[in-house]
């Protein structure tokens, strides 16, 4: 019976340990990678695509037509409060809710590594948000933890803060022009046809913008 018991007691004691390490164990990162298609077969997304959280579209960017893979894998809410931590001036988003959109690049090539797409947060009624941006206008990071990709320099992973547009609906989805904030004029249709049929990842049902939509700095 003193075997027994011991036994029993090793068990239990097993038990305890393993499950003080579970808890020690890091948890899963809010933001992981998903699986791309060959880069070898890309074909670029149709102008005017509607395309779900998560589906992988390959965009010819900029004057080069560089094709760089992008997945936009969510949109949440974050607090109101404890993301003022990171942008340099929080009396200004006071009361704000942020959404954090969630995304994926793929760079076929090193020629394409660090190219990214100017992504607009759009609401429910199709009325445009803004972005969080620092003084040099790049996006402000949000605080969600993101997956380590060791050794995978061609896959870019992470998220960044959009606002509401004011008194507005809740960002729903995100749209592509294929222009920036630098932009100065409206493109033609035969610069890119992306510009009056915009890329839109989110709801499918987003009202169509008008030509004088323009990305908002």
């Amino acid at each position: 019976m003193r075997h027994l018991a011991s036994r029993a007691s090793a068990i239990a004691a097993l038990a305890v340990i393993a499950g003080a390490l579970a808890a020690c164990a890091s948890p899963e990162p809010d933001i992981t990678a998903i699986e791309f298609p060959d880069a070898s077969a890309a074909v670029a997304v149709a102008p005017g695509a509607n395309l779900a959280f998560g589906e992988p579209a390959w965009l010819p960017i900029g004057e080069q037509q560089a094709a760089v893979g992008l997945a936009v894998l969510g949109i949440v809410a974050g607090d109101p409060e404890s993301w003022l931590d990171i942008v340099a001036n929080p009396q200004a988003f006071a009361g704000e809710t942020p959404y954090y959109v969630e995304y994926q690049y793929a760079w076929p090539t090193a020629a394409e590594r660090g190219v990214t797409a100017y992504l607009i947060p759009v609401a429910a009624d199709g009325a445009e948000g803004s972005r969080v941006e620092d003084a040099d206008g790049t996006p402000i990071p949000c605080p969600l933890t993101v997956e380590t990709l060791e050794d995978r320099p061609d896959v870019g992973l992470g998220c960044f803060v959009v606002l509401a547009p004011a008194g507005g609906a809740p960002v729903t989805g995100v749209r592509w022009f294929d222009i920036d904030a630098s932009t100065p004029y409206q493109p033609t249709p035969d610069e890119t046809p992306y510009y009056a049929q915009p890329v839109t990842w989110g709801a499918a049902s987003l009202p169509s913008p008008t030509q004088s939509s323009t990305p908002a700095a």
